[in-house]
Parts: structure tokens; C-alpha cells; sequence
């Protein structure tokens, strides 16, 4: 029986089984289609679809469908190859996926960066309840010749000109259409208007029909660019920029660089998710769960710093591409016989020294490395990078960056090849290299995937009571990271559907600078990336004390800015207390900015719990099975309690509830051969060395002097991923 106040539904829809008893809609205009839809599809899922577009801006490549599907009655002329986001996939992703399912073409996914969906053309509810987001993507212009055909696929496969797509009459109207739910059951029918257009097949077939989700991409396209021309010029832009020609927009396409910059990592970097650990003491301190993002663990450097190294990869490798018209370059092959220079206040420069050692075990060659560093760069650090280098020493990072530039410019003009890789994101180009200063934010970002990555498949043993986080603390200088990841985060809860792409959720991210150096804050007060700040250089932490905020971050942000994002402050007082806690936590001793995102809580509730705070400290340390290797936290915990920011601490934010995770960002820092020593034995009577906690303590281990490390030490540095 229909449900009251529906009409007839017409004799047709008997043909499916159940045809006959389903709703019939009758007619549903575009601006009633999505509430409608909701009826039956209460959980919006999410979908991408790719609108493949040839490079040469000559025809649009689109698929007929074989048969029925989920979403029509009956056959349809024209699709657009699109599929449901898998968890953790970004709608983008999903449909350069599905272009290379439905197509045909298998090179169509992360790894050939040929293929780049990087402009959303809108959105689109189908009858199937899907929220499907369209994406105009490049492909190669020879893209039929890669094409191997699937007969479980669509029917035929074609193109249509582009010039023809602008010339076609574009009309209103409506198509009988069904929508299927669970195991392909009928849930109701109606007229469905939609933009439809005929269009002539490029090579001489029969006529293509596009509607529906392929009519109003198609529509959508149309209102973006008023003629071909027009979009020809937006692809010929677009190729300049991947090939490193000019300048692109800074947080163009996030979504795909990042997780293009992941599968590098992945792949020939060899560089893991970090370990994400739940941090018991630190837990029971603040009563509600902590976790540790131990990037310190991270292989090329030790810090989040191999992070933006990648992503400078990654965007060296996408230029060769487009320069070259194929993908699949050996990364290491590209550096060898250059120069490598970097400007650094300690960490970066270590992960540059890392590249280099990579390139030599890869290539046989190892290239050269000029370093300038800033004046209050750690003795740990100096000594570990005149071991590698030439190393230069400038009054502060910005110094340190004019010097690395100047080196640059000064050996590509005695025709030398050489690349300034910078520290944080900024709008420079070596166009001779194909490197831009704005690749290593899609680096950044992969801590964001890393992090959700984690907490969607590993909350049960983190001891979360779901996939979700309420705040993820970030230490930064310049607020490069931090950026980064905010920009992609905004990205990712665009998709506006049930099953968030992210596999997880965050309700905040929060940038943690150094009060001794406010250069962040400030700057955002202000309005302005290029306001100064002084320094506070005797009581500044290193590696968060920089003058000015990274220039890449602002645009990065975009005209959404900073507007309600959490920012906190550390001292290094808090971040010495932070330090000793992390160690018991993890066997792994931070440097000072590495324990930042921790010290900036234990300020705030040492503003806020006063002595009572710091005696629970004390007593939760002192009943902790490792407590005789933070023998000195009474010395730490008194600096904390006198330190000046303390008052400061009092009036800042609130962080959300919920689980909060603290990014553990470097370890350049003396460590205990002892603690590593008591760690590790007890890994061996548990028979667990490949937790997150055993890679903490072999990367401590690792960074232990060989003259300090016991055969068990040593046999633990052995296996460090």
C-alpha cells in the first residue's frame, strides 16, 4: 500500500521486485531534492566524483553505464566515475579512485602524480543518500592508450569536447529514478529534475545525455569558467604551478598533497606513523586521558622536521612529473650531486644531515650540506651537525634564512646545483630545481592523518572510549605545523556527511609558543605575518624562539585566519617539569621544545591548583616503578612554581573535554643509557619490543654516544624502524 497522499506509481517500476508498494515522489525540483532524499536516507554518507578533464584542456572523458544501479531505474547514457568514501578516505581521494576502478586506468591513484584532482566543483545529494563532492581532475592527454577495460565496469567508455560541453544547450529536466537502500530494496521513485545536455561523442559514436550528478558537475563547471578558453588558461596555471613554475595558492588541494606525501613516507622514505602512546602518569595527573604523539621517534632527524622534508619531496617529485609527462622517479636520483642548504635553529638541519645520509645509502653518493643555524642552538646540536657539515652561525633564524638563500642564489649563479630546503613553508621558488618553499606544509599536515589515523584504529587499546579526541596541542615557532594542520583539518570536516573521511574526530587543534618568544599571538593580533616581536633570548626555549611568524602559515590559514583557534603558552620551566614526566612516560627525554604541548598544561594547572597541583605532581612521580630516574624534579618543580608565566597561564583558555594528545616534537637531548637500559629489559620479559613504547625507547637508545651504550642498549638501538 502507498503511503497517504502519494500518487500511482507508474506501471514501469513493477519490473523491480518490490517496484510497485515503493513512495512514488512525483515531481521533485533541484531545491527540494536533498530534504526529500533525507526522508529515506536519514545518515548522509560520503562520495567523490572525478570530472576527468585531459591536460591539454581537448575533451572531458566520461563512461555508460552497462546496467541498473543503486541509484537509477534505468540505464543512464552519461556517467562520471565516482564511488563511496572508505573510512579515512577524503572525498578527493575516493574519486581518483574511482577513476581508476571505472575507467580503467590503474595508474590513476596516489602514486602517479599525473593525475590531480585539485579543484571542488560542487556538491551533490543522489538518490542513493550519498553527499557526493565533484573534483575536476587532470589527466594525461593520452589517457585512452592507459585505459585497460572491465567488464564489471561501465559499458563504454568516451569523450566528449570540451568545446562542445560549453556549447551544448543546458536545460531543466526532469528523470524517473528510484532510490535503493539496504540489499538493493526499493525505498521510493519519483521525477527527479535535474541539468541535463546532449552532447556529440568526440570520436564519432552515438550522442551522450548527462544528468543528474554528471548534468550538474557538468552545470557547475559551466558556472566556474564562462567559456573553454577560460579553463584551458586555469589548466595551463595549474601546470605551471605543479611544475614549480609560479606560485600557487598555499592551501590549494591540502587534502591530496598531504596524503600523496604519506604514501612517500610509507614507501622509499621508510618512515612510519609515529608512536601514539597513552601516557599514564601524565593521564592521572590531569584525570582525564593524555596521549603522546612521539614525532621524536620519527627516523631522517628525530623530529617533526622529517615531516616537511617529505613534503619537499613529494613536491619535487610532482614537478619532475609535470615537467616530464610521467611519474615514478626514483626520489633519491634527484638529489644527487646537489648541494643541499637549509636555514635551522637545530632540528631541521638534523633531518637535512638525515636526508643526506638517505640519498647516500640509496644512491652511493652523498651530497654535500651547508647549515645555518641560529645563535641559541643547543651544544648538542651544534656538535651532532659539525660531525655532518659546514655549519654557519647567524644572530636568528630569520639571519639564518637571508644566509641559506643568498648561498642558494650565490652557487646556481657559478652553476652549481644547489636547493635551499626551508624550515617552514614560505612563497619561494627554485624554478631551476622545481622546488617551492610551500611544499613542506603538505609534510606538516601528515601529522593530522597520522594522529586520526590512530585514534580511528587504535582508540580501544589507547583506552579511549571511541574514535575521538577533544584537543591535539602542537608546539610551534612560527606556527608552520600547526597551520598546516588547521588548514587540512577544516578540509576534512568539510565533508559535511555521517561517516566523517577522517575515520575519527577532533574538535580542536592548538598551537603552543614559547612565552619568552610571542612572535605567534602577536602577530595574529595584529593582523600582519611579517610583525616582529622581541625575544626574549636568556629565557627563550630553542627551537620555539623565533621573531617573526612563519610566512607560509599565514596563507595557509587563508582568510579563515586564527578565529577561535587555542593558543597556549609554555615556558621552559613547565616544559623542564614536562621533560621528566614524558621520560617515565615513554623512556624517551625530550629537548625542551619537544616537551612544549605538555608544559604548556602543567602551566595552566599550576596557575590554576597552585602547590596543591605540584605536590600531586611530586607524589605520582615518587610512587612511579621508574621514579630514581627523575631524581631531579624537585629542582624542576620549584623553577616551575617561581616561574613568572605562571600568572600569564591563569587568564588563558580552557581547553576542551575529553582526551587531549600532546605532540612529543624532538628529542636532541642527553639520554639516560640507564632508563633505557631498565626499559628495555622489561620488554623483554613482556616479549613486546614493537609497541609504541619499545619504539620510543630504541629511538632513545639510538640516540645514545656508542661509548655509552651497553650490549643491551646497543641491541636495542639495533632495531629501531
Amino acid at each position: 500500500m502507498h503511503e497517504p497522499g502519494l500518487s500511482e506509481a507508474p506501471p514501469a517500476l513493477a519490473t523491480l521486485e518490490g517496484g510497485a508498494r515503493v513512495p512514488y515522489l512525483g515531481r521533485v525540483a533541484v531545491a527540494e531534492r536533498e530534504a526529500v532524499i533525507a526522508r529515506f536516507h536519514p545518515r548522509r554518507r560520503a562520495a567523490g566524483v572525478a570530472v576527468p578533464v585531459t591536460a591539454d584542456g581537448d575533451t572531458i572523458v566520461i563512461g555508460r553505464r552497462r546496467s541498473l544501479d543503486r541509484n537509477t531505474v534505468f540505464p543512464v547514457a552519461g556517467v562520471l566515475p565516482g564511488a563511496a568514501a572508505e573510512p579515512g578516505e577524503p572525498a578527493p581521494l575516493a574519486a581518483l579512485r574511482a577513476l581508476g576502478q571505472q575507467i580503467g586506468v590503474p595508474a590513476a591513484d596516489l602514486s602517479d602524480l599525473r593525475y590531480d584532482p585539485y579543484l571542488e566543483l560542487g556538491r551533490w545529494c543522489t538518490e542513493g543518500g550519498f553527499r557526493a563532492r565533484g573534483f575536476l581532475v587532470r589527466v594525461p592527454a593520452d589517457i585512452r592508450s592507459e585505459v585497460r577495460f572491465d567488464e564489471r565496469e561501465p559499458a563504454a567508455i568516451g569523450r566528449v569536447a570540451l568545446d562542445a560541453v560549453f556549447a551544448a544547450a543546458l536545460r531543466m529536466q526532469s528523470h524517473l529514478v528510484t532510490g535503493l537502500g539496504h540489499a538493493r530494496q526499493p525505498l521510493f521513485a519519483g521525477w527527479f529534475e535535474s541539468p541535463t545536455l546532449e552532447l556529440p561523442d568526440a570520436d564519432g559514436g552515438p550522442a551522450w545525455e548527462l544528468s543528474g550528478l554528471a548534468g550538474q558537475m557538468i552545470a557547475n563547471l559551466r558556472a566556474r569558467y564562462r567559456t573553454p578558453g577560460d579553463l584551458r588558461a586555469d589548466l595551463a596555471r595549474r601546470r605551471r604551478c605543479r611544475a614549480r613554475r609560479a606560485v600557487g595558492q598555499a592551501s590549494c588541494d591540502l587534502v591530496v598533497r598531504a596524503q600523496r606525501t604519506r604514501h612517500l613516507m610509507d614507501g622509499p622514505l621508510a618512515i612510519p606513523r609515529p608512536p601514539v602512546l597513552r601516557a599514564p602518569t601524565l593521564s592521572a595527573l590531569l584525570g582525564q586521558p593524555a596521549l603522546l604523539v612521539v614525532d621524536a621517534a620519527l627516523p631522517l632527524g628525530g623530529s617533526s622536521k622529517a615531516r616537511s622534508l617529505a613534503g619537499t619531496l613529494q613536491g619535487v617529485l610532482e614537478a619532475r612529473a609535470e615537467r616530464d609527462g610521467r611519474s615514478g622517479c626514483i626520489p633519491a636520483q634527484l638529489f644527487e650531486g646537489v648541494t643541499l642548504i637549509t636555514a635551522s635553529t637545530g632540528s631541521h638541519a638534523r633531518a637535512v644531515v638525515a636526508l643526506a645520509s638517505w640519498i647516500e645509502q640509496a644512491v652511493g653518493a652523498r651530497p654535500s650540506c651547508e647549515l645555518f643555524v641560529s645563535a641559541d642552538i643547543t651544544a648538542v646540536k651544534l656538535a651532532a651537525l659539525r660531525r655532518a657539515g659546514a655549519v654557519t652561525i647567524c644572530r636568528d633564524f630569520n639571519e639564518a634564512t637571508g644566509a641559506a638563500s643568498a648561498r642558494e642564489a650565490e652557487l646556481a649563479r657559478a652553476g652549481q646545483r644547489a636547493v635551499f630546503l626551508p624550515c617552514d613553508p614560505e612563497p619561494r621558488l627554485n624554478v631551476r630545481f622545481g622546488v617551492s618553499g610551500m611544499d613542506g606544509a603538505a609534510g606538516f599536515a601528515t601529522l593530522l592523518l597520522d594522529v586520526l589515523a590512530e585514534v580511528r584504529d587504535g582508540w580501544a587499546a589507547l583506552g579511549l572510549d571511541g574514535p575521538r579526541l577533544g584537543e591535539l596541542r602542537i608546539p610551534t615557532s612560527g606556527g608552520a605545523t600547526w597551520a598546516a594542520c588547521t588548514a587540512l583539518h577544516r578540509d576534512l570536516t568539510r565533508e559535511e556527511a555521517d561517516d566523517s573521511t577522517a575515520g575519527a574526530t577532533l574538535d580542536a587543534i592548538a598551537a603552543v609558543y614559547d612565552v619568552a618568544a610571542p612572535c605567534l599571538p602577536r602577530a595574529l593580533a595584529a593582523g600582519d605575518p611579517r610583525h616582529r616581536t622581541d625575544v626574549d633570548w636568556p629565557r627563550a626555549i630553542n627551537g620555539l624562539a623565533q621573531p617573526q611568524m612563519a610566512p607560509g602559515a599565514w596563507s595557509l590559514l587563508g582568510e579563515a585566519g586564527a578565529a577561535g583557534a587555542p593558543l597556549y603558552a609554555v615556558s621552559g620551566a613547565a616544559a623542564g617539569v614536562a621533560q621528566a614526566l614524558i621520560a617515565l612516560d615513554t623512556g624517551l627525554w625530550p629537548e625542551l621544545a619537544g616537551a612544549a604541548a605538555v608544559g604548556s598544561r602543567l602551566l595552566q594547572e599550576t596557575a590554576r591548583g597552585g602547590q596543591a597541583f605540584l605536590s600531586r605532581l611530586a607524589g605520582l612521580v615518587a610512587a612511579h616503578p621508574l621514579a630514581r630516574h627523575a631524581d631531579d624534579l624537585p629542582r624542576r618543580v620549584a623553577a616551575l612554581a617561581s616561574c613568572p608565566a605562571v600568572s600569564q597561564a591563569a587568564e588563558g583558555p580552557r581547553g576542551p573535554g575529553g582526551a587531549i594528545a600532546f605532540v612529543v616534537s624532538g628529542a636532541a637531548h642527553p639520554q639516560s643509557a640507564e632508563l633505557v637500559e631498565d626499559l628495555i629489559a622489561a620488554f623483554e620479559a613482556a616479549g613486546d619490543p614493537s609497541s609504541p613504547l619499545g619504539r620510543c625507547v630504541r629511538a632513545a637508545a639510538a640516540a645514545l654516544p656508542p661509548e655509552r651504550r651497553s650490549p643491551t642498549a646497543a641491541a636495542g638501538a639495533g632495531g629501531r624502524p
